[in-house]
């Protein structure tokens, strides 16, 4: 019931539901979450304690939804529902609704990622990810 540090990569049961495996969270059963109340993010390859919504890497693998802890892959597209957002590479929890300006002129308004000049407004349905930090669908 307690998270201990261990060696780089080495597996470490969490509740017996998720271990780390190779830098990643892995479930017994398929992408099982650690809960928020574990206040558990993995950052940096190591398992430590944060605030809660604290600020997660990209290349942590790991992502705040619906106030659960998923791993989701590198740059995936996340929904205002989530209340996270990919900003300046990080990902960062916000307001519902709260306008974003991310640094391919995106802002994220009323549920939708919509963008500013050059960028046709886009939903996030449209599954948007960010790689290089360019939007590509």
């Amino acid at each position: 019931g307690r998270l201990r540090e261990k060696e780089p990569y080495q597996a470490l049961a969490v509740r017996d539901h998720v271990v780390m495996l190779h830098g990643r969270l892995r479930g017994k059963e398929p992408y099982q979450a650690l809960t928020v109340l574990d206040q558990v993010a993995m950052l940096h390859g190591r398992l430590r304690e944060k605030e809660l919504y604290q600020a997660l890497t990209v290349r942590d693998h790991v992502v705040l939804l619906h106030g659960r802890l998923r791993e989701k892959e590198l740059y995936q597209a996340l929904t205002v529902r989530d209340h996270v957002v990919l900003l300046h590479g990080r990902l960062r929890e916000k307001e519902p609704y709260q306008a974003l300006a991310v640094r391919d002129h995106v802002v994220m308004l009323h549920g939708r990622l919509r963008g500013k000049e050059p960028y046709q407004a886009l939903t996030v349905l449209d599954q948007v990810a960010m790689l290089h930090g360019r939007l590509r669908e």
